[in-house]
């Protein structure tokens, strides 16, 4: 047996034993490591988690935070266009288009005047309401000369038809000893337009404590309201202060006598029956705006105002031209109203007025007002 000497045999104990605790601490090493990774592990998972349960409660958040703003959003769309009380507002270019209409109704309608055949004198000495109106659409003409000429006849007819419309069909409650209510309102049944009427008075004579925003709100609501129930917008108008059939039969009165001699009766009966019925649902129309729609002549002025006016005999250079010239131009002939809008459809601004559409007039030619004056 060959020997070993102690301090070997104590050596290779010795060794062994690092060998030993090494292997156990590598060992216990290897454990930590397996630990840390599915602790980790674990708590990515609970990262994940966790950031699913936040983006679902952030997704739900976000859902009902989209539904009340698409609410909020519908109901102030309601508002702006007031469809929640007031239905749909007509838009300027749908009011401007349909005024134009008329315009172009009461122009076609006019041909059957182009004549120069006289009138007696008695007619126009019987007919001061003739008179009148001549007076306001013509007042220098006080001999007539412009119906009895062809070329300015026909014009004369339209202003007649022009300031007949708006001092009846057109006609607002502005003037609380006028009788009677608005021609727009014999659309409606007597009992309804006699109400209507009635508290539109009441309201007009309480302001400024009803406000112009309240007044408008009012009369938009209530005769949209009623003009549904009745259906009568576009059907002939029921039998109120002044019906269809009387507005004809005052216009003819007027102007009958002026019409061609070959013209046919009838026909001309019927042309100026389509005007009044298109003016009166164009009228109710304008009475459902909470705009306050107004259809009028420009204050009486022998002064050419371009703002408002529109001369039939001149283009728009000429127009300029002359006023660069600083001359003076005068109206001769008022032939048909302006089409005027106050406040807009939100309640707001009812003391600006605009002219949508501009007042045709017939001026005087320069050379002749030399002469006239």
């Amino acid at each position: 047996m060959r020997f070993v000497p102690p301090y070997i045999t104590k050596g290779k104990e010795a060794l062994d034993q690092v060998n030993r605790e090494t292997n156990y601490l590598r060992h216990q090493r290897d454990q930590a490591f397996q630990e840390i990774h599915r602790l980790e592990g674990t708590l990515r998972e609970v990262v994940r988690e966790a950031e699913e349960r936040q983006n679902k409660i952030l997704a739900a958040h976000e859902h009902q935070n989209k539904m009340h703003q698409q609410r909020v959003e519908k109901f102030a769309a309601q508002i702006e266009n007031k469809e929640l009380f007031l239905g749909n507002q007509e838009s300027d270019g749908d009011i401007e288009g349909k005024f134009n209409s008329l315009s172009m109704h009461v122009k076609s309608w006019s041909s059957w005047f182009k004549s120069e055949h006289q009138v007696d004198e008695k007619y126009l000495a019987d007919s001061p309401r003739f008179r009148e109106i001549m007076y306001h659409i013509a007042p220098d003409d006080g001999k007539f000369e412009l119906l009895g000429k062809k070329g300015t006849r026909r014009l004369c007819i339209q202003g007649i038809v022009g300031y007949w419309l708006v001092e009846t069909i057109f006609r607002r409650v502005t003037d609380p000893d006028q009788p009677g209510w608005p021609a727009a309102l014999d659309q409606l049944s007597h009992g309804n337009a006699d109400a209507v009427d009635k508290i539109e008075r009441a309201l007009v004579g309480g302001q400024p404590e009803i406000t112009r925003r309240e007044l408008n709100d009012w009369r938009a609501f209530t005769v949209g309201l009623i003009s549904r129930i009745e259906a009568t917008a576009t059907a002939t108008a029921q039998t109120g202060s002044v019906t269809t059939e009387q507005h004809i039969a005052s216009v003819l009165r007027i102007t009958s006598a002026w019409a061609k001699r070959s013209g046919d009766g009838q026909l001309i009966k019927e042309g100026l029956k389509k005007i009044m019925l298109l003016a009166m649902q164009l009228a109710l129309m304008l009475r459902k705006q909470r705009a306050c729609w107004s259809v009028k002549f420009p204050p009486p002025s022998a002064t050419y105002d371009p703002q408002c006016m529109s001369d039939i005999g001149a283009e728009d250079e000429d127009d300029e031209n002359r006023e660069k010239k600083g001359m003076e131009r005068q109206v001769l002939l008022w032939i048909f109203p302006g089409l005027y809008k106050q406040g807009n459809a939100d309640g707001e601004h009812y003391d600006r007025e605009s002219c949508i559409v501009k007042s045709t007039v017939k001026l005087w030619d320069c050379v002749k007002l030399r002469d006239h004056k």
